[in-house]
């Protein structure tokens, strides 16, 4: 009797295991692409702010098979991630691995979450963590794309 019992929970257990939740991570496949978002920075410089040039810095986001890496290019802006992407839930954490070129100080220790993409219908709302906007903010936003 106790050996029926203990099989039939060990089968429960198996059953319970291989049934997705709501709260299973898509696969990373599922995350493979290219990602940007163009960060306005307003009108710097000039004699008046309507002859100001306008400001950018654009972020790309590579995740591929052999990891991803995020580019940002801009007004006094060049920098190249490599990174990790952990998958949970409908979002995707992007974790901070090296410095792609020349070394450089390190502003982000291996493993600390950049930023995390969550899915939310057809919307891809940014939470940005160690990585920060340019003004300095981590606001929630739809701000990377993919493309």
């Amino acid at each position: 009797m106790i050996r029926k019992l203990n099989i039939a929970a060990t089968l429960a257990l198996s059953l319970a295991a291989a049934v997705p939740t709501a709260a299973a991570a898509a696969p990373l496949s599922t995350w493979y692409g290219r990602y940007a978002y163009s960060e306005s920075l307003g009108r710097i410089g000039g004699g008046s702010p309507s002859e100001a040039p306008a400001a950018f810095v654009d972020h790309v986001l590579t995740i591929g098979r052999n990891g991803c890496t995020l580019v940002s290019q801009g007004f006094q802006t060049s920098q190249r991630i490599r990174c990790t992407v952990t998958p949970q839930g409908q979002s995707a954490i992007v974790k901070f691995y090296g410095y792609d070129g020349p070394a450089r100080a390190a502003r982000f220790s291996r493993g600390q979450p950049l930023l995390t993409l969550t899915r939310s219908g057809p919307r891809l709302l940014t939470r940005w963590q160690g990585m920060t906007r340019m003004d300095g903010s981590r606001p929630s936003q739809v701000a990377f794309r993919r493309q």
